[in-house]
């Protein structure tokens, strides 16, 4: 599974404060007292430009997307180059459902700053939802060229290759997410996906017995073992374990149709 959880995204909103070197994060009062602190034009915008980036974000929390879009044009507005600005905006065109835009955002935060892994990780989720499996598997690659120890990145390039059908690759990567990071349920779950559509339903269910060991509410575990189980011809266990994953999530049976899996 990709650490995206199949919900709308990766949910990586980005603050200001978190990757600034400047003074600490910016409130609701900064307007007022980067008025009266500094009457330079240009640091009156840095402040202004930070102060609605920080409003953003804090939006983005509370689920409020208009909102967010808002804050996060003001913030441009004071500061065109502002590469969080474009993230946060995005993220919040991708939760109104407007994949187009998000995609836009993203782009432009990744032009302007290439090292910013989130604005890539919510644009491979966009092209995830919207199956552009090639161009999330490049933005996963670069995450990992980036940073090669971060165990969500082969994690994920593991799952959608798994969806793809690059299933050795997959395995490969999912592999290199549990060395990395060996308590994590998502790896597993994502190495069960692989071999299940591989055919080696005995190693696919103990890759989701040991993915619910860690997170028994992982509707796609459930759901993948059910599916492995009535491969094996347990109708009773398969048909329990896809019931208590539709509980979890309603939609859970069309997203494996998506994989090519019914």
């Amino acid at each position: 599974m990709a650490t995206s959880t199949r919900v709308l995204l990766s949910a990586i909103i980005v603050s200001a404060a978190m990757v600034s070197t400047a003074p600490a994060a910016a409130n609701k009062d900064d307007h007022e007292r980067a008025v009266q602190d500094d009457d330079a034009p240009e640091r009156l915008d840095w402040k202004l430009a930070r102060a609605f980036s920080n409003r953003c974000a804090a939006d983005l929390h509370q689920g409020n997307y208009d909102r967010a879009i808002q804050d996060c044009s003001q913030a441009l507005r004071y500061d065109p180059k502002h590469a969080i600005a474009f993230n946060n905006r995005g993220f919040a065109y991708a939760g109104k459902g407007d994949p187009e835009h998000a995609i836009r955002d993203f782009d432009e935060a990744i032009r302007l700053d290439p090292y910013l892994t989130s604005a890539r990780y919510n644009r491979a989720d966009v092209f995830e939802q919207t199956d552009q499996y090639d161009r999330a598997l490049a933005d996963y690659d670069e995450i990992i060229r980036i940073h090669a120890a971060d165990a969500r990145a082969w994690n994920n390039r593991c799952w959608t290759r798994a969806i793809v059908g690059q299933l050795e690759a997959a395995l490969a990567d999912c592999d290199e997410s549990r060395r990395l990071n060996p308590r994590g349920a998502n790896a597993l779950d994502s190495r069960g996906l692989a071999y299940l559509k591989l055919g080696d339903l005995d190693r696919s269910v103990a890759d989701y017995d040991a993915a619910l060991q860690i997170d028994s509410r992982l509707a796609t575990s459930l759901y993948g073992r059910g599916l492995a189980k009535l491969k094996r011809g347990d109708r009773a266990g398969g048909d329990g374990d896809m019931a208590a994953a539709a509980a979890i999530k309603l939609d859970v049976a069309e997203e494996f149709v998506r994989y090519g899996l019914r």
